[in-house]
C-alpha cells in the first residue's frame, strides 16, 4: 500500500509539473504574441487547464497546500489571471477574438446546460487494422515470390532458392484521443464577468466593433460572425447557473454606481439588464428551459443607491429609447426581488 501511495504521489507530481509548464507557456504566448492566429493556438491548452480546475473543485483536494514535493492545484484564480491578460489586452482585435472564443465554448467553459466532451486530439484512427492489412499483403507477396522462384529454378537442383521464413511486422498500438469535458459555468467567478468580460465587450463598441470574419470549421468557408449574440446567451446561461446567494451578490454589484454610471456605456448596461430579464423567461433562443425561479434578495440600501443611479441616467444625456428600456428592466427586476 505504501508503494502504491508513493507511486500515485509521483504520478500526480509529474502531472502537475506538466500542467504548470503548459500554463507558463500559455502566459508567455499571450505576453509576446500579437497575431490572432497565434493566440488561437492556446485554446486547446486552456481547455486542459479549465478541466483540471473543475476537477479540483469537485474533489476534496482543493485544500492541498504547496510544499517542496507537491505542486499547487490549478484553480479558477490562476485561469482568470491568464484569461484577463488576453481579454484586457491593448490590442482590440485580439480582445474581440478572445471574447468570441470564450463565449462560444472554445476556451474550456461549457456554455450549454449539458457540456459536450471535446477531443484533445483529432487523430482518432487506430493503426492496428492497417498494420494487419500490411502484414497480409507482405505475406501474399512473399508467397508469390516463392512460387515464381520455384517455377524459375525448377530442374536446377542445388541452385534453387531456399524459402525464407516469413517476418511478422509488429502492429502499432492504437492511440485513442483523450476526451476532455469543458468546465461548467459555475467555475467562472462573478467578479470575472463584471470586471473583465463586461469591460472587454464594452470597449469593442468604441474601437473595432463586434463583427468578425472567420473560417467555418466544417468546410473552411469564410463567414461573418458577431460577438454580441453568443455574449448575450453566455450572460443568460451564467445568470441562470448562479445559486441564490451568488445571484444576489451579482445583482447587487450590477446595481452599484460603478457599473451603472462609471464603467460601462449605456448601450452595454441596457444589454446587461435585458439579459437579466431573459434569464427569468423562456423567450430566448436557447434550448434549455431552466430559468431563475427564486426571487433575488436586494438590500434596501442597494435599492436606494440603484434608484439614484437610474435617476441620474434618466436626467443625463441618454437617448429616450434607452431610458424606456432601463426603466422597464428595473421594474421587472423589482418585481422578481425581495428585501426580506
Amino acid at each position: 500500500d505504501s508503494n502504491n501511495n508513493s507511486n500515485n504521489d509521483e504520478d500526480r507530481h509529474e502531472f502537475m509539473v506538466a500542467l504548470w509548464k503548459k500554463y507558463v507557456l500559455c502566459y508567455e504566448a499571450l505576453e509576446m504574441e500579437v497575431e490572432v492566429h497565434l493566440i488561437d493556438q492556446i485554446w486547446p491548452t486552456v481547455l486542459e487547464l479549465c478541466n483540471a480546475a473543475a476537477a479540483n473543485n469537485s474533489t476534496a483536494t482543493t485544500t492541498t497546500t504547496a510544499t517542496s514535493s507537491t505542486m499547487p492545484n490549478m484553480t479558477w484564480e490562476w485561469i482568470s489571471s491568464l484569461l484577463s491578460r488576453v481579454l484586457l489586452t491593448e490590442n482590440p482585435s485580439i480582445r474581440k477574438w478572445a471574447l468570441f472564443r470564450f463565449v462560444t465554448g472554445d476556451a474550456g467553459i461549457a456554455i450549454t446546460a449539458t457540456p459536450t466532451p471535446t477531443p484533445l486530439t483529432t487523430d482518432t484512427q487506430t493503426t492496428s487494422n492497417i498494420c494487419d492489412n500490411d502484414n497480409t499483403n507482405d505475406d501474399d507477396k512473399d508467397d508469390n515470390d516463392d512460387d515464381d522462384g520455384k517455377s524459375q529454378n525448377k530442374g536446377r537442383g542445388k541452385r534453387s532458392k531456399k524459402k525464407q521464413p516469413k517476418k511478422k511486422k509488429k502492429s502499432k498500438k492504437s492511440s485513442a484521443p483523450v476526451v476532455l469535458e469543458p468546465a461548467p459555468l459555475t467555475l467562472v467567478a462573478p467578479s470575472f464577468v463584471l470586471n473583465v468580460m463586461l469591460p472587454c465587450y464594452d470597449s469593442l463598441g468604441l474601437s473595432v466593433g463586434t463583427g468578425l470574419q472567420m473560417a467555418r470549421k466544417s468546410d473552411g468557408q469564410i463567414v461573418s460572425e458577431n460577438v454580441t449574440p453568443p455574449f448575450v446567451q453566455f450572460l443568460i446561461q451564467y445568470i441562470r447557473s448562479l445559486d441564490p446567494f451568488s445571484l444576489s451578490d451579482f445583482i447587487s454589484h450590477i446595481l452599484s454606481p460603478k457599473i451603472i454610471l462609471h464603467s460601462l456605456r449605456t448601450k452595454t448596461i441596457v444589454l446587461l439588464f435585458n439579459c437579466i430579464d431573459q434569464s427569468y423567461n423562456n423567450n430566448d433562443d436557447t434550448t434549455t428551459t431552466t430559468t431563475c425561479a427564486n426571487k433575488v434578495y436586494i438590500s434596501p440600501s442597494t435599492l436606494e443607491t440603484a434608484a439614484q443611479c437610474f435617476h441620474t441616467l434618466y436626467l443625463g444625456n441618454v437617448v429616450f429609447k434607452f431610458r424606456q428600456k432601463l426603466c422597464k428592466s428595473l421594474a421587472f427586476l423589482l418585481a422578481h426581488s425581495t428585501t426580506i
